[in-house]
């Protein structure tokens, strides 16, 4: 028996040192694992196979077993906090969504209700023509050779310039039916004249076509290859959809155009707000001139990187996306935000009808979502917009930044499960987080919010004889920034300044 029970006491030490080393090496290779702490750990767990090893070779009987009892129980204690930091990583991983490599694009046929929408339009059993635009003219193309697949028969087509034109062609009937993809519905019910375009119209057919998410090209010359985001500097576009559902997308309207250069070895952040209507190239039609916010539409939030990136004259290496509620859930998790609130207004009771003092205010889910989202009760419109977006953003940042945010920590990991959609990968989002809660120095942002010439013109998605609200950008401000961002890449340290010509921004009422 007495051989026996050595036996089980040297099985359980074997196994205690087994546990141990498997430990190091596997809690250090995950992503919440701080770098810094690498070395101690490694300290600690050989202390304590060498002092187990010391006292179990150094005792007999009783204290031999005592040795091993102590064993076990190190034992379970470290295979417990191997297991925790297992979940806090996946929580961590489940924060962020990567976007699906292919996505499925629906493109309709639209028939006006008071007419004969049975199918067999589509059959030439009734005159018809199909009427499309040069806008989406790729997706628009393979829906219709799908039309001639199935019915076996040419479509017949009435070719628009635009998309208003080819919708306002549907309503006066220069043809029977109208293609489109169905993400513009929300755009064109968005127009004057056509908000109750759903209503006056019915779809009769849809293919579905699968598509290929295209990446920003990075074979630009001066398009720099993406390094590891915990010690290079990188610029990521932050884009807040229009949508308050919970489904994220990387297609549609961008309300929220904000750049973040960030720089981990200066631990330097620059924000700029770019309003939403401003007037830049459009890279998927030809680089005509458009709206940003329309830009979305088009091979999703690439398109919108390429062209803002291209006009500025920078590189964007990285995007994430929100939308509502994913801002209403980031401000609830964090316990909402104190921001310094420059003049006092109220927002509109479509948003949430809300009154923000002048002076310190507190925000939180619904109150914070009214105040970035209103523009109609602000004198300066989607500019004075776009700089409370910025100051509620510099806010969340410093706060889940700081050291309090760890009080809370898992609950805001459950809380952000899913919340944002990126092409950074969560391992390297996760040691960015990690190096600063274990860095003794705090994050600086600087922020700017662009301005321009508010101006009434045309754009590439509707036409340029239908004219929208748009924003001309500065070429002082955008020579500005564009140095600002070329700065913080290039590790030089850059302090807050009056951004040139803010004073000659203008908004016109619209």
């Amino acid at each position: 028996m007495k051989n026996k029970s050595v036996k089980w006491n040297m099985v359980a030490w074997l196994v205690f040192v087994a546990i141990a080393v498997a430990t190091y090496f596997v809690v250090t290779g995950f992503a919440v694992f701080p770098p810094a702490y690498k070395t101690l750990f490694l300290f600690v767990i050989g202390a304590l196979i060498v002092l187990s090893a010391l006292f179990f070779f150094l005792t007999r009987g009783r204290g031999r077993s005592a040795v091993s009892i102590i064993c076990i129980i190190l034992s379970i204690l470290l295979i417990a906090g191997t297991v925790v930091a297992y979940r806090l990583n996946k929580k961590m991983q489940d924060i962020f969504v990567v976007p699906e490599s292919i996505t499925e694009i629906d493109i309709n046929i639209y028939a006006l209700k008071d007419e004969n929408t049975d199918q067999e339009i589509l059959n030439h059993k009734a005159d018809s023509f199909i009427i499309q635009s040069a806008v989406d003219q790729e997706n628009q193309t393979y829906a219709l050779s799908q039309l001639e697949k199935t019915f076996g028969t040419a479509v017949s087509t009435v070719q628009k310039e635009d998309l208003i034109s080819a919708v306002a062609a549907l309503f006066n009937k220069e043809g029977n039916l109208l293609i489109m993809s169905e993400a513009y519905e929300e755009l064109i019910k968005g127009l004057e004249g056509y908000e109750d375009f759903s209503e006056k119209t019915e779809v009769i057919y849809t293919v579905t076509k699968e598509e290929k998410v295209t990446p920003k090209d990075d074979k630009k010359e001066n398009t720099k290859k993406k390094g590891d985001i915990t010690d290079t500097p990188f610029t990521v576009y932050v884009a807040g959809f229009d949508g308050s559902s919970f489904n994220l997308s990387i297609y549609g309207r961008v309300d929220v155009n904000i750049l973040l250069s960030v720089n981990p070895n200066t631990k330097q952040i620059l924000l700029i707000g770019v309003p939403r209507d401003t007037y830049v190239p459009n890279p998927a039609l030809g680089n005509g001139f458009d709206k940003l916010t329309h830009l979305g539409w088009f091979n999703g939030i690439t398109n919108s990187m390429e062209g803002v990136g291209d006009y500025i004259g920078i590189d964007i290496e990285h995007y994430v996306t929100v939308n509502f509620y994913t801002f209403r859930s980031i401000l609830n998790a964090i316990g909402g935000v104190d921001i310094d609130n420059p003049y006092a207004f109220y927002s509109s009771p479509y948003i949430g009808y809300y009154f923000f003092p002048e002076g310190k205010i507190h925000l939180d889910g619904d109150n914070g979502l009214s105040y970035v989202r209103e523009r109609k009760t602000l004198s300066n419109g989607d500019y004075s917009r776009n700089a409370h977006q910025v100051l509620v953003l510099k806010a969340i940042l410093k706060k889940v930044m700081s050291k309090e945010i760890l009080s809370h920590y898992e609950a805001l990991l459950d809380a952000l499960k899913g919340q944002f959609v990126t092409d950074i990968s969560s391992s390297d989002l996760i040691k960015l987080a990690v190096n600063q809660l274990n860095s003794d120095k705090d994050w600086e942002l600087i922020t700017y919010n662009l301005g321009g010439q508010g101006a009434m013109q045309g754009t590439a998605t509707l036409g340029y004889n239908w004219k929208l609200y748009t924003v001309n950008m500065f070429e002082s401000q955008r020579e500005f920034v564009k140095d600002q961002v070329n700065k913080v890449m290039n590790d030089e340290i850059i302090k807050q300044e009056e951004l040139p010509d803010a004073d000659k921004t203008t908004y016109i009422p619209n």
